[in-house]
């Protein structure tokens, strides 16, 4: 379903080139839950940056089956991204005006699309976020607050989700529940979902792990 080819990113120091991601050539299977590991500054949050288009390659190309997410212009690489993406940051990024309900249905919206109220009751229920939808970020915890993010990533109906350290603002207890339900929701939806951790207890749920090192897949 993905596909990359060759996949670099390099940034300019000075005079040198400081390569984050270095020659990943990957396939990712529908339905799969890969999980991507390496130490800090080991280039694996800039290839799911990549992978999700929210970042432009050196070189190389980034494919949804015959879709170079790459070498679209950045209107319809939104678009492409609201439709078949969604995202899980470390950073909840929710909007503090709107109740958890209006954000989780807040992509829906950017896409013009009916909200289907059954699967949203599903998500809603399956994130145990009955009791919270009316409240507004401020009156969550953290844990609830990463909960309604991932309900948002997962609204779209995206036929994958990428994950950047979900559990990375969340403590030990917080951060399992989150990643139950995501491993929850993905076998329950059927969702691609890649997720970048420090969490090796989560990696080790994943059908394969991917090591990181120097922007080099080494396992």
């Amino acid at each position: 379903m993905i596909r990359t080819e060759n996949l670099r990113k390099s940034y300019q120091q000075g005079e040198t080139k400081i390569p984050a991601v270095d020659g990943v050539s990957l396939q990712i299977e529908q339905g799969e839950f890969i999980a991507i590991v390496g130490k800090s500054g080991s280039g694996k949050s800039t290839l799911l940056h990549l992978l999700g288009g929210l970042d432009t390659p050196t070189e190389g190309s980034v494919f949804y089956d015959d879709v170079n997410l790459s070498q679209l212009k950045e209107t319809p690489s939104a678009r492409f991204r609201r439709v078949h993406i969604g995202f899980v940051f470390q950073e909840y990024h929710l909007i503090p005006e709107l109740t958890v309900r209006e954000n989780i249905i807040y992509p829906a919206l950017l896409a013009k699309k009916k909200v289907d109220e059954d699967y949203l009751g599903q998500l809603i229920s399956t994130l145990e976020l009955d009791d919270r939808v009316t409240h507004l970020p401020s009156q969550l915890s953290g844990g609830q607050q990463q909960r309604t993010a991932v309900a948002r990533a997962f609204i779209n109906q995206p036929e994958v989700v990428l994950c950047d350290e979900p559990t990375g603002n969340l403590d030990s207890h917080s951060g399992k529940a989150v990643m139950e339900m995501i491993a929850s929701l993905r076998r329950q939806f059927h969702q691609t979902v890649v997720v970048v951790t420090h969490d090796m207890e989560f990696a080790q749920t994943a059908d394969r792990i991917l090591t990181i090192l120097d922007g080099k897949i080494v396992s």
